[in-house]
C-alpha cells in the first residue's frame, strides 16, 4: 500500500563496508519495496539515519512534523534514528511500528 497523496514516502537504506555493501544484490531494496516519484532514498552508513545525511534537511523541506517509522532492524537502526531524532526535537511527533528484529542463536 503506498502513501496518501501529499504524504511524503523516504526509504532509508544501509550499506556497510563489511555486510550490505553498496550496489551489491544484498544491499539491493527488494523489487516489491522500490521507490516511485517523489519518493526519497536516504543512503547512511550508521544506524542513526541522520547521522552524515540529509535526511533532516529532507524533512524540513517538506514541513513534516508527523513521522511513521518502520523498518527491519527495529532494535537497531529504527531505534537509533528515533532516539537520535527525539534527543535533539521535542516539536514533533513519531510513531513507531515495530516490524522486525534479528535472533542470534548461541551456541554452547
Amino acid at each position: 500500500m503506498r502513501a496518501q497523496k501529499g504524504v511524503p514516502v523516504f526509504f532509508i537504506q544501509h550499506s556497510a563496508a563489511s555486510y550490505l555493501k553498496y550496489g551489491s544484490d544484498g544491499w539491493q531494496l527488494h523489487p516489491q519495496m522500490q521507490p516511485v516519484a517523489d519518493e526519497v532514498i536516504v543512503h547512511k552508513q550508521h544506524g542513526n539515519s541522520f547521522e552524515d545525511t540529509d535526511l533532516k534537511d529532507e524533512l524540513s523541506k517538506r514541513n513534516v512534523n508527523m513521522v511513521v517509522v518502520t523498518g527491519l532492524v527495529t532494535h537497531g537502526c529504527v531505534k537509533a534514528t528515533c532516539l537520535a531524532h527525539w534527543s535533539k526535537d521535542t516539536r514533533s511527533f513519531w510513531w513507531v511500528i515495530p516490524t522486525a528484529t534479528s535472533v542470534s542463536t548461541l551456541s554452547s
